[in-house]
């Protein structure tokens, strides 16, 4: 007999036994305190090392069950050492399955995606290779060891937060992220991508976001359609009644290459913290420099991947500055129209 319910989260009685989904983000929290003859964990390579043997391993403690650890490769992270741990076979096993090994697969499809990626991009998606940090800004140890996994637990209190915005609507999406100063270090404590709809309510959904989180300085693009937008931000704060410092910055190579620099700094310095926000981790880990072709350095995401939270990220370390001693600020570039700013 089969019964299926799905509220408040998945769960399938059959034959007297019971199987059910849950999430492990926000460290697991909604798993300590249970137990399970089996757990089997999806895209583990993004769970927060410390969720495996903290809270999976002792669920399995009483019934002395078994671990399944499934994931596209993210680096050689947590999840590369386990694969390492079971290829000599005396703690676990690990087996490697790349998409050519799945007859249900076409040939086709493959060929289509390896011209569509890049090298690397294939190699992770359909060859389950572990590819090292070669070319990337932000190494995998430096990502890791800034991840904080409280901030996914992070609240709107009475300290004033810090803002980077990147404009997006089509290929790539609007991006918010807000630090919080706490000592020397800046911490991540909202973290989004908005919805692909029209600018207006994009602007409401910011503002919105800017009076809970108690927003007072926000540096965002003000490059092509982002100048206007900027602007447009300014009048619709000013409306509203937010005293709110707006900082338009117009993306040139050289301004680029500066928050970008700014914020590994911060980051190998440990002066930025992040949650394991699933998608922020993917853009940081996909973010890389090369040369181009007329000898100069380009900092973007790899092939068909997003860079919108990175910039976001970025232009936010970039409004608290000061917190990064030694390095330097953007000039900001504008277009010129005088934007009056509310006192803070």
């Amino acid at each position: 007999k089969l019964h299926v319910r799905v509220t408040p989260y998945p769960r399938v009685h059959v034959n007297g036994g019971e199987i059910t989904a849950r999430s492990a983000y926000r460290q697991a929290r909604s798993l300590r305190g249970r137990s399970a003859h089996r757990i089997v964990v999806d895209e583990a390579a993004y769970l927060t090392e410390e969720v495996i043997p903290q809270v999976l391993m002792p669920m399995l403690a009483d019934t002395e069950g078994q671990l399944v650890l499934l994931s596209t490769p993210f680096g050689r992270n947590h999840f590369w050492h386990w694969y390492q741990r079971g290829q000599s076979g005396t703690v676990c096993r690990s087996f490697r399955f790349p998409t050519t090994s799945n007859p249900r697969i076409s040939a086709g499809f493959l060929q289509m995606q390896k011209q569509l990626l890049t090298e690397r991009q294939f190699a992770i998606e359909y060859g389950a290779q572990f590819v090292d940090d070669a070319g990337a800004v932000f190494p995998q140890v430096v990502i890791e060891a800034c991840i904080q996994p409280s901030l996914a637990e992070a609240r709107p209190n009475s300290t004033p937060t810090l803002a980077g915005l990147d404009w997006g609507r089509y290929r790539d999406y609007t991006a918010l992220v807000l630090l919080r100063e706490s000592g020397a270090q800046l911490q991540a404590v909202h973290v989004e991508r908005l919805p692909s709809t029209g600018w207006q309510r994009q602007i409401e959904r910011l503002l919105h976001q800017f009076g809970e989180w108690r927003v007072r300085t926000v540096y965002c693009d003000a490059s092509g359609i982002g100048d206007p937008l900027a602007e447009m931000l300014q009048q619709s704060l000013s409306h509203h009644h937010l005293h709110i410092r707006v900082e338009p910055v117009v993306f040139t190579a050289s301004t680029k290459r500066t928050i970008i620099e700014t914020l590994a700094l911060a980051m190998e310095q440990r002066r930025v913290a992040i949650p394991p926000h699933p998608d922020l981790l993917r853009e940081l880990h996909a973010f890389t420099a090369s040369h181009s072709g007329s000898g100069h350095i380009r900092l973007q995401a790899r092939g068909s991947e997003h860079d919108d939270l990175v910039i976001a990220l970025a232009l936010a370390v970039q409004a608290g500055g000061r917190m990064v001693p030694g390095t330097p600020s953007v000039r900001l570039l504008t277009s010129g129209k005088r934007r009056e700013v509310c006192g803070v």
